[in-house]
């Protein structure tokens, strides 16, 4: 489809959709998806006793990580190596992929455009560069041809739940043990906590729709393509997703909120107790089951594999309160992550943690935290895109990442400052007398709080900044193509009001320039020069 066309189609779109986002056409080979930010209030923090300021305060750009997903304007084969097919659904495929550039092993989703429409498909990547969360997939960019879209996300590992729950029940006989179930269910509401709270509904939350992944074996959920936005007391409708798991008001096309995930994630807890399915085996069977609540409170209690496996009483009464009838009193995710039955493994992970990589509040760590804050505003935005274009499961950021779950209490994928204080209060450390002013130069996306994006990018090694990575970096930030980078570029990419400051107060900086300064070893903002 010719330039022109796209820009009439999107602007259309936006148009009838009132869509929060614009698709910014450049004459580089990016086009950024410029998502709406959706801010939560600031909350009331912690004082720490004040003294003169340590921390010198730049212009501080406001950045956050869905600025950075991008459409890649050249072919999907000039960018990777696609190889292994991993999977099929009804509206694509999905394939490993090799940066060609940098080596960063990816996978890539086929979406086949003779079975979606176009405003579903942004609506799926605009869902996912919200996201961004320990235990929802990373969207790293997209592509278009012909035929299909391509949405690149990290690359996890697998198995799915499904598989995991199979191989073990296959293999001993005696499925997962409730310590597994535990860690596996608290991730996995984590996953919903975060998507909840900003007003989305996955609706297809299902054993397959989570990956088990890298060293650790953290649970992500995928695929999102279903999903939905609601507001607070507002409803959504549908006859949306998979019936196998499917929460009563959807089967019957009744008003739905988030607590439709809810039954789904509790049919899967099932699945996960007893290796087998909860719901009879066709869709008449089902709608007669789930007319009342009185099937599935009897199927749970006549369940002959809760019995033979003795399932304690409260992995029983947490799959009460998910499977209950009524969505007005089922559980919801975030009170679901304060049951007994999950909070016995609050610390524990799946795949075990080495000692290397237990996760410990420091010194070291708030010596990282402030470099960060002293950089000037070109690293910070520099360093935000190494962290998002990186392997998820880059091992020099495992800990960091570890860390960063341990800290964030409610799940909902930031660390506030509360947070950290109760944090550095747990592991016997004196918050430093400029900790707020420290915390508030790390928030770059300015909603009063730490994202994974940048707990982790104050985190990233210097030493682990290469020439390949740099120049992936650069051309995401290069929005004009020009080859430099100019407060322009900066600008577009932030919600900066004024331009953003290079180093020396230069008008432009080539790549040359950007590698030297994102791999010099003094990156505060008063060794560069910048106001």
């Amino acid at each position: 489809m010719a330039q022109g066309q796209r820009q009439v189609k999107v602007a259309c779109f936006v148009a009838a959709c009132s869509m929060a986002f614009r698709l910014a056409f450049s004459a580089g080979s990016l086009v950024v998806v410029d998502l709406a930010r959706r801010r939560r209030a600031t909350p009331a923090f912690c004082e720490v006793p004040a003294s003169e300021s340590v921390v010198h305060k730049p212009h501080l750009p406001v950045l956050e990580r869905s600025h950075l997903v991008v459409q890649n304007r050249k072919t999907l084969s000039q960018v990777y190596d696609v190889d292994t097919r991993r999977g099929d659904g009804a509206f694509g495929s999905v394939f490993e992929a090799t940066h060609k550039a940098t080596g960063i092993r990816r996978a890539v989703k086929q979406v086949r455009k003779g079975r979606t429409r176009f405003s579903e498909f942004v609506a799926e990547v605009e869902v996912l560069a919200e996201i961004d969360h320990p235990h929802v997939v990373k969207i790293v960019e997209w592509f278009e041809d012909q035929h299909n879209f391509f949405i690149v996300q990290e690359l996890c590992t697998g198995p799915d739940l499904l598989e995991f729950v199979l191989a073990r029940k296959n293999a001993d006989f005696k499925g997962l043990s409730e310590k597994e179930v535990s860690i596996i269910m608290r991730q996995a509401l984590k996953a919903l906590v975060t998507c909840h709270a900003q007003g989305i509904i996955h609706r297809d939350v299902k054993p397959e729709n989570f990956m088990i992944t890298g060293v650790t074996q953290t649970v992500k959920m995928i695929d999102l393509g279903l999903a939905a936005r609601f507001a607070p007391r507002e409803h959504v409708m549908g006859h949306v997703g998979t019936e196998d798991y499917m929460a009563p008001e959807v089967l019957f096309g009744q008003p739905q909120d988030s607590s439709v995930d809810i039954f789904s994630l509790g049919v899967t807890l099932y699945v996960l107790l007893t290796g087998t399915f909860l719901l009879p085996q066709t869709n008449r069977e089902k709608q007669r089951a789930l007319q009342s609540s009185d099937w599935l409170v009897k199927r749970v209690s006549n369940s002959k594999q809760l019995r033979s496996r003795s399932v304690s009483a409260t992995a029983l009464d947490l799959l009460a309160r998910m499977l209950e009838h009524d969505p007005r009193v089922r559980i919801r995710a975030g009170e679901a992550l304060s049951h007994p039955f999950i909070l016995a493994h609050c610390h524990d992970h799946l795949g075990g943690v080495s000692a290397m990589l237990t996760p410990s509040l420091d010194a070291a760590c708030m010596e990282r935290l402030r470099l960060f804050a002293e950089c000037t505003p070109i690293k910070k935005i520099g360093k935000l895109a190494l962290v998002h274009v990186v392997s998820a499961q880059d091992e020099h950021l495992e800990r960091a990442r570890l860390l960063f779950r341990s800290l964030d209490k409610s799940g909902m994928g930031m660390i506030s400052f509360e947070e950290l204080l109760a944090g550095l209060h747990a592991h016997e450390l004196e918050a430093p007398p400029d900790l707020r002013s420290v915390f508030d130069l790390c928030d770059c996306d300015g909603k009063g709080q730490l994202s994974l994006v940048e707990w982790l990018s104050c985190h990233f090694d210097d030493k682990f900044v290469n020439d390949k990575l740099c120049r992936e970096v650069f051309n995401l930030l290069d929005r004009s193509g020009t080859g430099s980078l100019d407060p322009a570029d900066l600008r577009q990419l932030t919600e900066a009001q004024r331009d953003v400051p290079l180093p020396q107060g230069r008008a432009f900086i080539t790549y040359d320039e950007f590698r030297r300064h994102m791999m010099s070893q003094d990156m505060s903002s008063r060794a560069a020069g910048c106001a």
